[in-house]
């Protein structure tokens, strides 16, 4: 299965925690995250056959009942090879919603990008997020 796009299972776990920076880093929160994911099938890999390129989350309905593309990421090493759009593609094309929305941070010049030239539009701008702690969230 050279390069195809298809649902993640428990077995992807490794691979795609390894793709994930801030789960290589320790974060248990986000370790837990993909990991619901994997259970309720809302993660699809691009698998290039001898090993997986990315991963993207779409959790359905959930954002004013339309399915949210949570995280997309792509390995470090094969970025700017389309995989990202590729990835994107799949997401909206298995979409439980005719609309699909995503959020990302303003310094995420690569996701923008890629939104921008797949003809997604800015629907508006979160700000002044943080938690009951004083941490600033990033969305």
């Amino acid at each position: 299965m050279t390069n195809a796009v298809r649902r993640a299972g428990t077995a992807d776990r490794d691979a795609i925690v390894a793709i994930d920076a801030v789960a290589i880093a320790g974060n248990d929160a986000r370790r837990a995250r993909l990991e619901v994911a994997l259970e309720c099938g809302h993660c699809l890999v691009l698998d290039a056959g001898g090993g997986l390129t990315g991963f993207v989350i779409t959790v359905p309905k959930v954002f004013f009942g339309r399915d949210f593309i949570e995280l997309l990421m792509v390995d470090r090493s094969r970025r700017r090879a389309g995989s990202g759009r590729r990835l994107l593609e799949a997401a909206v094309g298995s979409a439980s919603t005719s609309r699909v929305f995503t959020s990302t941070n303003r310094s995420n010049a690569p996701m923008r990008a890629l939104l921008e030239r797949e003809g997604w539009s800015l629907s508006g701008e979160l700000r002044g997020l943080a938690t009951h702690h004083g941490h600033k969230l990033h969305v």
